[in-house]
């Protein structure tokens, strides 16, 4: 597709990257000269005549049309071209997304790690005010952009999988369809639950903990283990996790740990009030803390049971139902390999009828 004119106004010059959803293109507005980027929708899904992923695809570019908060991608423009290409326009950004940085540092400084959580929270609290849930926070969809002389300008894009809250449960993201990424996926996320704010503040916790221990807060071989570990295994500590030379402040770990609670509730209650104990935590010295409890009890939502590992050493891509105790639990934390990303995955995991456990 290079090389073509898109909508008889953008020239698309080279292939960015591309994922389940589309392919990103560098391209040039030809009667402004702007340079931007432009998401079209994966071909395959054209068609398949996927009309749902086509109405997901569009109410993207709308919402994200309106969000104007400095560190979140722009979206200038979008439409539908002649023979039924979906596409969006953004802002061209040059850098490297914070993933790639993880892979090439390791563990950041606790004051570079505080600067970018603060800019996401920041871009999270105006989307979720106009009613948008991210779903899919990670390293790969935070950027940092360099402009000029200014670097690490950071930009979290991809509301590609956002989920309209307002005006009640929407078609496109019914109960019983999990998508995000398992490292980053919050315990409500993994049985396929509608989810709110507070699910992307859990996988921002995910993300922190990544960036101050040099690894996500659990690690699995497959899409089955970083449920069983997200729903019921309490994390690490993550001044454990990131050894003793990180020397990661109380005030910070407790916060961490606070986003990554099993239960919604326990977590803060928005991005704003989030950034607001972020500052606080890193302000001044914070009261030592002892740690995680790991006892945490497991989130089971009402309605469902808990995941059961397989009896079996083999690939499941996805349960009926969760549960296990913390010895088959633990057995996938010891066998666990580097995170692989899944975009979505439907998970008939979900039928179950169970109740909450205590605590």
């Amino acid at each position: 597709m290079p090389s073509e004119l898109l909508a008889d106004r953008f020239a698309l010059e080279r292939v960015l990257g591309e994922g389940g959803y589309g392919v990103v293109y560098s391209a040039r507005n030809v009667a402004t000269g702007q340079r931007v980027a432009v998401k079209v929708l994966h071909p395959r899904h054209v068609a398949a005549d996927d009309r749902e992923l086509a109405r997901r695809f569009e109410r993207e570019a709308e919402r994200a049309s309106g969000l104007r908060h400095p560190n979140t991608v722009r979206v200038f423009d979008h439409g539908r071209t002649d023979d039924g290409a979906r596409f969006i326009v953004m802002e061209l950004l040059e850098g490297e997304d914070l993933g790639q940085r993880l892979l090439r540092a390791g563990a950041l400084p606790e004051s570079e790690a505080v600067a970018v959580l603060g800019c996401v929270l920041r871009a999270l609290a105006e989307a979720h005010e106009a009613g948008l849930v991210h779903r899919d926070i990670k390293p790969d969809n935070i950027f940092l952009a360099r402009v000029g002389l200014d670097a690490d300008i950071v930009k979290v894009l991809d509301f590609g999988l956002a989920k309209l809250t307002h005006g009640g449960v929407s078609a496109l993201t019914q109960t019983g369809v999990i998508v995000g990424t398992p490292a980053y996926l919050s315990p409500e996320q993994c049985y396929g639950q509608e989810v709110d704010r507070r699910s992307d503040l859990y996988a921002l916790g995910c993300v922190a903990y990544h960036m101050l221990a040099g690894q996500p807060p659990f690690v699995a071989e497959d899409t089955i283990g970083y449920l069983l570990q997200h729903s019921q295994i309490a994390p690490r500590d993550v001044r454990l996790a990131a050894g003793p030379d990180a020397a990661i402040s109380d005030g910070l770990a407790r916060w961490v740990h606070r986003l990554l609670k099993k239960r919604p509730e326990a977590r803060f209650r928005s991005a704003a009030e989030a950034l607001e104990a972020l500052e606080q935590a890193t302000r001044a010295a914070a009261p030592s803390w002892a740690g995680p409890t790991p006892t945490e009890a497991a989130y089971v939502p009402a309605g469902m049971v808990a995941v059961q590992p397989p009896r079996a050493r083999r690939r499941w891509p996805w349960l009926a139902a969760l549960g296990g105790a913390a010895g088959a639990a633990a057995l996938w934390a010891a066998t666990a390999t580097a995170p692989r990303p899944v975009a979505a995955v439907e998970g008939a995991a979900v039928s179950r009828l169970g109740a909450l456990p205590p605590g």
